[in-house]
């Protein structure tokens, strides 16, 4: 079948120590130490966990002959019950124990317990304990719940993240003897570009035998595989494993695995055999380009921590992070009077710096930025291209955009805002006669150990000794955008829009002109919002082409028939060369995407982009 050519899978042998009882075949395993303490001193607590209908199936007429109970600290006052549910008042039996020692303690019941079908049985006993975290449990995920009782103020707590130690040894004449359960996996998600996934997981021995061998079955998408694993578990032991699946298409698949045989013969009792996790390949084509508008000023003397963590974020993931640093009530700030200026994000925030991640997260641009951009790069509904030029001039830009959207979608409402953003902004300009100052609080220590910030510490107070990236200009036509689509939309299907606008020359704050752009740093940072939700569904940086190194406009003198040409990504890896018969049309694009066009004749060379 066609999975076993996309399945992978490994044992990782583990023999696990028992003790002096090893043979007796136990309900739980809860390991050889008393890892964890619970409780407070002196107080008595009864604590319960609860043994499954269903995990008892395969002993229904066997009898639980003796208990293991393991604590932190010496107990006293000490009983035991066993209950059809821990918070029933009645008693289906009762034993006093008296004393239980540090460690753990083995204790054979006067009256065995028998194991009845389809009825839970929750295991408790009482204690009080002189020292605090008496009550002995071990940590780890289970399915059985485990709960305690309070006694001196009649309530109920509940253990979360592990179980109380309390294991039920079993004997009868027709235990099952090639048992073996498994244990529940965790779903998994590929990063991008990563073609596998590797769930590791852990089958335990519920049977009277010794385990050599188990195979798993294993099932995706309908299809199935399986494999076969040598082992060295004994009795109540347990063996991890680890499987590896590729992908065959992007998205979400349920995977379930499961124990089908034991020894090389079925396992009988199949209840506890299966269990079901989710593997998840993203789809980088519809990976979001997370976007962070940051709301930021010379005056804010916290805002250069801000400017690094953005900067360090942009390091790390590249063209897949786009910030858009906006100033506030200075020099730098457009007039809130201009269409194109920020006065909608001011209005979301009290201070600064802060920024708005996707115009859905609001937070402050710290450590949790990376968190926020990781959990904020996933596969969005829509994927958004564009393309910058400037006219003959430079007097304006003219972006090209190109979107669609993964599924059909009906009344939709879509907006779209162009940030235009500067590169290389000096705080000290001496050629334009330009200064400014910015506040910092990182100097010299001052604020403790949060100033030992990078490039920062060693400035002054209020300092020019600095560049900024991504300086907000405009955003345009508004900061709410333009609209670009009104109405139902068909899943996969390319949408076009153009936007031009004029270029300042300069930022007005208070009617003076303070800063003189240099059309060499700019790029315009385009965004898909989501009227319904005010949410951006994805973003796209691009730099105007005329001003892109080593990229030239065709001249019209240029003719392409007979031209030889070259497709590159715009990442620089060539996938396409040959020679055209008169039109760029002749070019076959492999996938939608920005490309770059090298076309050469008689000596002339030209570099164009284009975009599918």
């Amino acid at each position: 079948m066609m999975i076993r050519s996309i399945l992978a899978a490994s044992l990782l042998a583990l023999t696990v120590a028992t003790t002096a009882s090893a043979q007796d075949l136990k309900l739980r395993y809860c390991g050889d130490e008393v890892e964890k303490g619970y409780g407070k001193a002196d107080i008595y607590y009864t604590a319960y966990t609860t043994f499954r209908a269903d995990m008892l199936r395969p002993y229904v007429g066997a009898r639980i002959t003796k208990l293991r109970i393991g604590v932190k600290h010496d107990a006293t006052g000490v009983y035991v019950y066993f209950k059809d549910d821990a918070r029933n008042t009645a008693n289906n039996y009762k034993e006093k124990i008296t004393t239980l020692s540090k460690g753990w303690n083995e204790l054979t019941l006067a009256t065995p317990q028998e194991i009845v079908a389809d009825k839970d049985i929750a295991i408790g006993y009482r204690a009080s304990f002189a020292e605090a975290d008496g009550l002995g449990y071990a940590p780890g995920s289970f399915s059985d719940g485990s709960s305690v009782y309070v006694n001196s103020s009649s309530s109920w707590e509940s253990l979360s993240g592990g179980v109380f130690c309390i294991e039920a040894v079993v004997e009868g004449d027709n235990l099952p003897q090639n048992e073996v359960r498994i244990g529940a996996l965790d779903d998994q998600t590929a990063d991008f570009g990563v073609d596998s996934l590797t769930f590791s997981g852990v089958v335990y021995n519920g049977g009277a035998n010794a385990v050599s061998s188990f195979e798993l079955t294993y099932t995706v998408d309908g299809e199935s595989a399986a494999t076969t694993f040598a082992t060295d578990m004994p009795v109540n032991g347990k063996a991890p494993f680890s499987v590896t699946l590729h992908r065959t298409s992007f998205g979400t698949h349920p995977v379930t695995f499961t124990v089908s045989q034991v020894n090389g013969v079925d396992d009988p009792y199949m209840d506890n055999n299966a269990t079901t996790a989710r593997m998840t390949f993203q789809d980088p084509e519809f990976r979001r380009r997370v976007l962070v508008e940051e709301a930021t000023g010379l005056w804010c003397g916290w805002c250069p921590g801000a400017a690094y963590v953005l900067e360090e974020v942009k390091k790390e993931y590249g063209s897949w992070f786009n910030p858009v640093a906006v100033h506030w009530d200075d020099k730098l700030a457009p007039d809130t009077s201009l269409p194109y200026a920020y006065a909608d994000l001011y209005a979301n925030f009290t201070g600064a710096p802060s920024c708005m991640v996707d115009r859905k997260i609001s937070t402050t641009p710290t450590n949790e930025m990376w968190t926020i951009c990781r959990n904020e790069s996933v596969p969005t509904g829509a994927v958004l291209t564009t393309t910058c030029q400037w006219n003959a001039d430079s007097t304006q830009l003219t972006v090209d955009a190109d979107f669609y959207m993964a599924h059909d979608e009906t009344d939709a409402q879509y907006n779209m805002v162009f940030h235009l953003l500067e590169d290389e902004v000096k705080g000290q300009d001496d050629a334009l006669g330009e200064v400014f100052p910015q506040h910092n609080y990182y100097a010299r220590g001052q604020s403790g150990e949060a100033s030992n910030l990078p490039g920062w510490i060693d400035k002054a107070e209020v300092t020019t000794d600095y560049v900024m990236m991504n300086l907000a200009i405009g955003a345009f036509p508004s900061f709410a955008g333009a609209p670009v689509v009104r109405g139902d939309i068909v899943g996969r299907e390319h949408y076009q829009y153009r936007y031009t606008f004029d270029v300042p020359t300069h930022v007005i704050h208070g009617g003076k002109s303070t800063h003189l752009i240099n059309k060499r740093n700019l790029h315009v940072t385009s965004a898909l919002i989501d009227v319904k939700s005010g949410y951006i569904v994805n973003s796209f940086d691009a730099r105007p082409e005329a001003q892109t190194t080593g990229i030239q406009p065709v001249g019209a003198s240029f003719t392409m028939s007979g031209c030889r040409y070259a497709l590159y990504t715009a990442e620089g890896k060539l996938v396409r060369q040959g020679v055209m018969a008169g039109s760029l049309n002749d070019i076959e694009v492999p996938a939608h995407g920005l490309y770059v066009v090298k076309m050469s004749k008689g000596g002339l060379v030209k570099t164009i982009k284009i975009m599918k």
